[in-house]
């Protein structure tokens, strides 16, 4: 018995030939449609708005920015409860409650200023 290789190439009209066998022609990949303005219409648009550049945003200050991150849900639900917990006798979940939120939050502060910084290192 002569043994033949399963050699597949995957070209042009044989991989047509097979998508079409196993599948039907519904198979084959459709030609993408080709829209989009035209030269002048960019022209004019690019006139009109100007280049496609993110806006430089205004930085606010360091401890305002810090404070918009007690601003989550989370946060003032846990301060709620460590407030809740204080005066009801037991001073030490509370205290672990603030710990815990103040470390979190400065560990977002930190990270969302780093990756801030580093994305206007990118802008440059």
């Amino acid at each position: 018995m002569k043994r033949r290789s399963a050699r597949l190439s995957w070209n042009g009209d044989e991989m047509q030939q097979t998508l079409i066998s196993q599948k039907g022609p519904s198979a084959l990949p459709q030609p993408a449609a080709v829209a989009g303005v035209s030269s002048e219409q960019a022209r004019q648009l690019l006139a009109e708005h100007g280049f496609n550049e993110p806006v430089a945003r205004r930085h606010s200050g360091l401890i305002l920015q810090f404070l918009h991150f007690f601003a989550n849900p989370l946060v003032i639900i846990l301060l709620i409860a460590a407030g809740i917990s204080a005066p009801s006798g037991d001073p030490i979940n509370a205290a672990i409650i603030v710990i815990v939120v103040l470390l979190s939050v400065s560990l977002n502060f930190v990270q969302t200023s780093l990756s801030q910084h580093a994305a206007e290192q990118l802008r440059k």
